[in-house]
């Protein structure tokens, strides 16, 4: 009877406010794309039994577990325990070498952080995600908010963008992605990364943002492995700046060893009045995959004004060539 049944055909994301957790999939086959995200309130007593990964992800290509949670860790000496509770160990971005809460003891925090989700899109062609918190407000140099914003082409790629406001242009900062990689990787010149997994991989492409930046990508293994918990490797890009600070990297998911043809690079904008942004006020970007080129635009700042990026004119805050028109 069971085998009879026709199956529902729902929409592939999922959403859970009042859990902070969000799902965006390609479909709800088994080889499916597939990006959860944590915006859990974090650092209360209510709230404490969890780990410091203010938006962490995990990410499925076709099917494939690629960028995974560390797992809890349960060691003696009390190191690896805050290893695999702190950020470092989640797919999250840290400033300044500090976790997104001070850790006290095993799951006690020395701050509450509540973060905000501002947006959340789903439709056939993509899905978007952009929340920010205040976790490292608490810092003699400030950074007043840190902001994740994820799109989905479905099918094709994510795009996910850190940006940081600091609260002086003049303060030094360093502003890291951390990715916990479960499979085999090869890390090439620029940052990019492939994995090398007989089925789903993942071919990882930072964007050159900043110019003025000192930027720089590696991946070592788990510092802190165990033998019942999974033991990623640990990738990190990392973008040394003065003031505010925006990192974007690209996820392009395939099967099998053809590694696909990509690159992204950004370009400028221009405004209705003649001003051209920085990319930390609007970020427009130029993706080219397997000869196909797109035109991606993403309004930081509270405009509404007409532009022209990449050959394409747009009024909207959010606008990708391909899904967004």
């Amino acid at each position: 009877a069971y085998q009879k049944l026709t199956a529902k055909q729902i929409k592939p994301d999922t959403s859970l406010p009042k859990a902070g957790l969000y799902v965006m999939r390609q479909d709800w086959s088994r080889n499916s794309d597939y990006m959860a995200i944590e915006a859990t309130p974090k650092g209360e007593i209510a709230t404490s039994h969890g780990h410091t990964g203010i938006f962490n992800l995990v990410v499925y290509a076709k099917g494939t577990p690629v960028l995974i949670d560390s797992g809890a860790g349960w060691e003696s000496d009390g190191s690896g325990d805050f290893w695999r509770e702190g950020s470092f160990s989640h797919n999250v971005a840290t400033v300044d070498g500090q976790h997104q809460l001070p850790i006290k003891s095993m799951f006690r925090w020395g701050q509450a952080v509540t973060p905000a989700v501002q947006d959340w899109t789903t439709n056939q062609k993509y899905a978007y995600f952009s929340g920010v918190h205040e976790a490292y407000e608490r810092l003699e140099r400030r950074v007043s908010a840190c902001r994740r914003k994820i799109f989905y082409l479905r099918g094709k790629y994510w795009l996910i963008i850190d940006r940081f406001t600091a609260a002086s242009p003049q303060d030094e900062h360093e502003y890291c992605q951390h990715f916990q990689v479960n499979l085999p990787a090869k890390l090439e010149d620029g940052g990019k990364v492939t994995t090398l997994g007989k089925d789903g991989n993942l071919r990882m492409i930072p964007v050159a943002i900043d110019p003025a930046g000192d930027f720089s990508g590696e991946i070592e293994p788990c510092p802190h492995p165990l033998e019942h918990d999974p033991n990623p490797q640990h990738l990190r890009y990392t973008l040394k700046t003065k003031g505010s600070g925006l990192m974007a990297t690209l996820l392009v998911p395939f099967t099998g060893r053809k590694t696909p043809k990509a690159s992204v690079r950004a370009i400028p904008l221009q405004l209705a009045d003649g001003r051209e942004p920085s990319q930390w006020e609007v970020t427009a970007l130029e993706i080219n995959i397997c000869g196909k080129c797109d035109v991606y635009v993403d309004f930081h700042m509270a405009w509404n004004m007409d532009w022209l990026a990449g050959g394409c004119r747009g009024r909207k805050r959010l606008f990708h060539s391909g899904a967004c028109r």
